[in-house]
């Protein structure tokens, strides 16, 4: 939570690291490319390496997007950053090497919402009148290793091999015991595949990307994983 700014309105709690070794990460950016198409949205990131014009950066096309809501959302861990569009991936940023000058995003961030104008994205046309950014909600989950990675841990993965993680095209399943029961989850629980005889492989190239649990069951106990599909 770094900012040197002018303004009342800041937190005195915050640092005062000056951008952009304070960092910066974009969720989402709409209407500051116009080489792109106007449903093109962008996220980037900006360190001490790579900023201001020249910043680590994607985007995709967020269809129909001045009249439905879409979710923008960004999974922020201690190795990656992956910013996606409706539950997908599209941009991931992880450095080999993580310093000061590649990776600040070890500290906080605050949030903030804004309607900027002029700048980057070229002067504000004259017969400009006013805009509206509608916000349906903001969310922020904190990943708890003692509901996560201990859960994990805790199903007995030793009883189930998965590979390769992240997938492409196909998840290989490797287990001394047969596996009675298997079921795939998206991000947001709702199951997308089950089946229910020993099986050594998933096809998973018809799901889109994202993050997914694995559920098997074999010899009557639970193994539970996480997989990235790309």
């Amino acid at each position: 939570k770094n900012i040197n700014e002018n303004g009342a309105y800041w937190d005195p709690v915050f640092g005062t690291t000056n951008w952009p070794a304070c960092g910066e990460i974009d969720i989402m950016e709409h209407g500051i490319f116009p080489s792109e198409d106007i449903d093109y949205i962008g996220s980037a990131l900006h360190s001490p390496c790579c900023y201001g014009g020249n910043p680590n950066a994607g985007g995709t096309i967020a269809n129909n997007l001045e009249n439905q809501f879409h979710v923008y959302s960004v999974n922020w861990s201690p190795d990656q950053i992956t910013f996606l569009l409706d539950g997908v991936g599209f941009y991931t940023y992880n450095p080999v090497i993580k310093d000061e000058n590649t990776w600040p995003f070890f500290e906080d961030q605050y949030i903030l919402l804004n309607v900027a104008m002029g700048g980057v994205a070229g002067p504000i046309d004259p017969q400009y009148t006013e805009s509206a950014m509608i916000i349906d909600y903001v969310k922020v989950y904190q990943e708890n290793p003692l509901n996560i990675e201990e859960s994990i841990n805790s199903q007995n993965t030793k009883a189930l091999k998965i590979f390769p993680n992240p997938v492409k095209n196909e998840i290989n399943l490797v287990s001394k015991e047969p596996i009675v029961q298997l079921k795939l989850y998206n991000y947001q629980g709702k199951l997308v595949l089950e089946k229910n005889k020993n099986t050594d492989f998933i096809d998973v190239t018809s799901f889109d990307s994202g993050i997914y649990f694995i559920e098997a069951f074999i010899n009557n106990e639970k193994s539970l994983h996480k997989v990235i599909i790309e």
